[in-house]
């Protein structure tokens, strides 16, 4: 990890890429793939992982996440 400006907490990136299929319905298959990619930037902060996030399909649809803490 690199350390974050002058705070010296420990950040992350990252990159994904995924392809998959989707059924609408339990008998019907959707003949196109999905094909989406994210990236990241997380920090280490005393709270917990602070996570920034964006992610994009070939349908240019797109959202932002941001996270603080873990999941459970």
């Amino acid at each position: 990890p690199v350390r974050a400006f002058s705070l010296g907490l420990p950040v992350y990136s990252g990159l994904s890429v995924e392809r998959g299929r989707v059924w609408n319905q339990s008998n019907a298959l959707d003949s196109g793939y999905i094909n989406a990619m994210s990236v990241f930037v997380a920090v280490d902060t005393p709270l917990g992982p602070l996570n920034f996030s964006y992610g994009i399909n070939d349908d240019s649809e797109s959202a932002f996440y941001l996270n603080l803490g873990r999941s459970f």
